[in-house]
């Protein structure tokens, strides 16, 4: 059956990273993993059931490319850190362009939360947040390093996350394709904000 799922996630990834999460129905999302209705139910009995398997796994996805650069938290500087990361997260976003454009999407309208809240055990949740709270916890660390060191200008913690993922995630609104980001215009773009003559004119 787990092969089967992923089979099917895979299928319906590609259906959720061009459509309007509101509008979808279950019905929608069989047509799109060329099933019957009441086959898809045998494996997933709700679209936010799906909706919650795609948007786990593009945490999981997000931050498996993040995990190998956490030694480099303590060793190397936050500016090398930044540099270090933002090539994972391109790498990530071309080897997975359409999970992570799902992933957007359902993060960016996670009003089907609260609806999967009462599907599964609050342990299974609890879980799959942790993931995403670990590759906020990076950018966090990393912040901080940064400004403690000097490396990047004093800013509200916050502000700076925003900042980050503001840039990288608005590369998934652009209508270009992926593979045609600059990786150095990209840093470029998260040097001015972050570092601390990029407030001067």
């Amino acid at each position: 059956m787990r092969k089967k799922r992923k089979i099917i996630i895979e299928k319906i990834v590609r259906y959720i990273a061009q459509s309007d999460i509101e509008s979808i129905t279950f019905e929608d999302l069989a047509r799109a993993a060329e099933m019957k209705r009441t086959a898809l139910y045998y494996y997933f009995t709700s679209r936010e059931l799906i909706f919650f398997h795609i948007w786990r796994k593009g945490w999981m996805t997000l931050w498996a490319g993040l995990r190998p650069l956490v030694p480099l938290l303590k060793t190397a500087p936050a500016r090398e850190v930044l540099k270090q990361a933002m090539h994972a997260e391109l790498q990530t976003l071309k080897n997975n362009p359409e999970l992570i454009q799902a992933l957007f999407r359902l993060h960016q309208n996670k009003w089907w939360w609260a609806e999967i809240a009462e599907i599964l055990p609050a342990k299974t949740l609890e879980k799959a947040e942790t993931v995403r709270l670990k590759y906020i916890r990076f950018y966090k660390t990393m912040l901080k390093k940064g400004m403690q060191s000097g490396e990047f200008r004093k800013m509200p913690l916050q502000s700076a996350l925003r900042a980050i993922h503001g840039i990288v995630w608005g590369i998934l609104r652009k209508e270009n394709p992926i593979d045609e980001v600059d990786e150095k215009f990209l840093l470029e773009l998260l040097e001015h904000v972050l570092l601390k003559h990029s407030s001067k004119p």
